[in-house]
């Protein structure tokens, strides 16, 4: 006897051998038992899921010896003849092969006659959407109003293409798709009756590549039995469907979500040798992210039971990555995927594609560890500042002065305007207690001394208008106060300390570092790097747009651009003379002065003395530019010492001291308008030596009773101007 493939062999005998359409089996069961049989079905659902048996199955009830029955016997004559396809009664047709008119006009001639045998003829038309409109609307007629012994049975998988006319004619049953575990189930039934070993991991990958369709996983179970020579494992399936295995794609991923390339192409080459093409290496890819995201949501679900072996590295991967970097992917693959169904050499699009991913991955990690890195020198900043400012509260505590005497002193001398001797740098004076303290956000020192005076004499009466002075030769006493505040203990970024594996390739090129003139202001890079990818992508050069995007911008001056790479991969892409011509032709537009490209890797020493130089000329320009902060109270303390009628000679100097307020720039900005430069602007060479020029060794009595107006005018004389003064008469309409 021939050999009877194993979805023909196992298709179901009755209702309830059909698996996993009860919901349809037990509506015709009990359409029968209660003699309610329409005269026109149509069954829709996928491929594999039983219609067609379901078909038979009712034939047979309808034409059973014992019947109708909801349980055909399949002894009789009748049902025999049905199951071996030779029942004059029983019409089964191919839509696909029969879907002229003519064919359905011959079949509209058959219909007037009798039954021969059965009760009822009944016509089995398989894949219905197929029949032109022509054909349906030559049947139309016939289904509305069939005879009594015609009974229609059509099958189709996509219910959509059927005219609105037949499916209002026809009480319609959709079929769904069999679960895996149904199909697991009646897969090991099968292989229990075939006697063929068989896995459970195996069953279960078959049930789920079979995509619900039972014939489908039958087929796979009768080509698997075939080729093992023992136990059919999942190797076998994987094998026979051409299928990558779970080690290879798990991976894949790995390499993808780390950005190293080589290893993504070394893994692409593998499952090209093993006859895998490059729109299945797609596909996997897009399926094992999908079970990645499913993990997440619905551990139990069917997906993840055929990583078997692999479970515990596909559950690292799915708690290692986030929802959106698996929307990112999906996204770009179904891309990748799409393009490479619309060219004959799909292996480079796929290739270029996974590349790109790989860059993508090394810039958005390295986004992710500068966000981090600032956060933590934010929040390590912020703990210094409370620790100094604990420093500063104990410092006051101990200096407190302890007894009346002292007390008293101490009033005195902060009233007064103490003279402080410093023996390390100290900034910013607390004056109420008499101590100096760290300033907030600064690490105090190890050691500081404060010396304060205490024993001052009260200054002879002051006039109106004067400011308080301090006769600097007199001896005092002082008190010192020492404390001691350990450093904070410095923290280190994890991300810092956990570098990239792309990170961890990257060479130095040995060629050095080649500073040049002009170099460009740091906070300046990311814009400029912004306007080349532009210009890069309206110039159509999308593929050094794709590899410069990953790099980042560390040095520019009036002749060479520097730009670092996270890994030896992206050096490498973006070394190349393609690479090189249109980042200098797009550099060179945007700088608009010609320039040398030099592409680096990141962490090296020749990115390091970029960075250096970099900050450097950044740091020497800003302090050119800015206008230092200097302290009110030096400003106060040289106008008193000047005009002071007492001192007998210039007083000592005292330390300058950073605050934040007011700043000499405010101050100018200020007294400018009232000030010669720019209100009393000389144009007049004749009308200038007419004038007093402003001289700060020969200041009016006025001028030193306005310490800061002198400071203004002194630092005007220290930038070069010449200062005039004019004696102006409030009476005078036109002055």
């Amino acid at each position: 006897m021939a050999y009877i493939a194993l979805y023909r062999k196992y298709r179901p005998k009755t209702f309830t051998d059909v698996v996993g359409q009860h919901h349809v089996s037990d509506t015709l069961m009990r359409a029968i038992r209660e003699d309610k049989v329409a005269h026109a079905y149509l069954f829709a659902g996928p491929r594999g899921t039983g219609k067609t048996s379901m078909a038979k199955i009712f034939a047979r009830a309808i034409n059973c010896e014992q019947g109708p029955t909801d349980h055909p016997c399949n002894e009789c004559q009748s049902c025999r003849q049905i199951l071996e396809g030779q029942a004059m009664d029983v019409f089964e047709i191919d839509a696909a092969s029969n879907r002229g008119i003519d064919e359905i006009r011959a079949l509209r001639e058959t219909i007037k006659f009798m039954p021969v045998e059965g009760r009822k003829k009944i016509y089995i038309i398989d894949e219905a959407h197929m029949l032109t409109t022509e054909a349906w609307n030559a049947l139309l007629k016939t289904i509305e109003e069939p005879p009594a012994h015609i009974m229609f049975i059509f099958a189709t998988t996509e219910l959509e293409k059927l005219p609105v006319t037949i499916l209002s004619r026809c009480q319609r049953y959709t079929f769904r798709r069999i679960t895996v575990d149904d199909i697991a189930e009646r897969l090991h039934y099968v292989a229990a009756q075939e006697s063929i070993p068989l896995d459970e991991g195996a069953a279960q990958l078959i049930a789920i590549h079979a995509d619900g369709g039972l014939r489908d996983a039958l087929s796979i179970l009768d080509q698997c039995a075939g080729m093992a020579t023992d136990t059919i494992t999942p190797q076998v399936v994987e094998s026979i469907m051409g299928l990558v295995s779970k080690k290879w794609i798990l991976t894949l991923f790995d390499a993808l979500r780390l950005g190293d390339g080589s290893e993504v192409l070394r893994c692409i080459q593998e499952a090209l040798v093993e006859g895998r093409d490059a729109i299945q290496i797609v596909e996997a890819s897009i399926r094992h992210i999908r079970a990645l995201l499913i993990a997440k949501v619905m551990p139990e679900a069917d997906e993840i039971k055929v990583y078997d072996t692999w479970q515990s590295s596909f559950l690292a991967q799915s708690e290692a990555i986030t929802v959106d970097d698996i929307n990112r992917y999906i996204r770009a693959l179904q891309r990748i995927q799409n393009d490479a169904k619309q060219v004959d050499n799909p292996r480079t699009i796929v290739e270029m594609g996974f590349l790109v991913l790989c860059s993508q991955v090394a810039t958005y990690d390295d986004s992710m560890e500068t966000r981090v890195s600032v956060l933590e020198r934010t929040a390590q900043k912020r703990d210094e500042s409370l620790l100094n400012r604990v420093a500063l509260l104990e410092a006051q505590v101990e200096a407190a002065p302890t007894s009346q005497g002292e007390r008293r002193a101490s009033h005195e001398v902060t009233g007064r305007g103490a003279s402080f001797h410093r023996t390390g740098e100290v900034p910013n004076t607390v004056a109420k207690a008499g101590v100096t303290g760290p300033e907030v956000g600064r690490t105090p020192p190890l050691e500081a001394h404060t010396e304060v005076a205490t024993d001052v004499a009260p200054s002879a009466t002051m006039t109106k208008g004067e400011t308080p002075s301090v006769d600097v030769t007199t001896p005092i006493d002082t008190v010192q106060t020492e404390y001691r505040t350990p450093p904070p203990k410095a923290r280190t970024s994890t991300i810092e300390q956990k570098q990239s594996p792309s990170t961890l390739r990257v060479t130095s090129t040995g060629q050095g570092v080649t500073i040049g003139t002009g170099i460009v202001r740091t906070d300046e890079y990311r814009n400029i790097h912004g306007k080349v990818l532009q210009w890069m992508q309206c110039h159509k050069k999308n593929m050094c747009a794709g590899f410069y995007r990953s790099g980042q911008v560390v040095y520019v001056d009036t002749s060479r651009v520097v730009i670092v790479f996270n890994s030896d991969f992206n050096i490498k892409m973006a070394s190349t003379e393609q690479m090189i011509a249109d980042a200098t032709e797009a550099f060179g537009a945007i700088l608009e002065y010609p320039i040398t490209m030099e592409v680096i890797g990141a962490g090296t020493e020749e990115d390091q003395g970029y960075r250096r130089e970099a900050h450097e000329a950044m740091k020497a320009r800003s302090a050119a530019t800015d206008t230092v902060n200097a302290a009110p109270s030096k400003a106060y303390v040289e106008a008193a010492e000047q005009m002071a009628s007492r001192l007998t000679r210039k007083p000592t100097k005292t330390v300058e001291k950073e605050v934040s307020a007011p700043t000499s720039e405010v101050m100018v900005e200020s007294f400018a308008q009232d000030a010669s430069p720019t209100d009393s602007k000389v144009t007049n060479l004749d009308e200038a030596e007419t004038r007093v020029k402003w001289d700060i060794q020969h200041m009016s009595e006025e001028e030193k009773q306005n310490p800061l107006l002198v400071e203004t005018l002194r630092c005007f004389s220290a930038e070069d101007y010449d200062i005039y003064k004019e004696y102006i008469n409030d009476e005078q309409e036109e002055k």
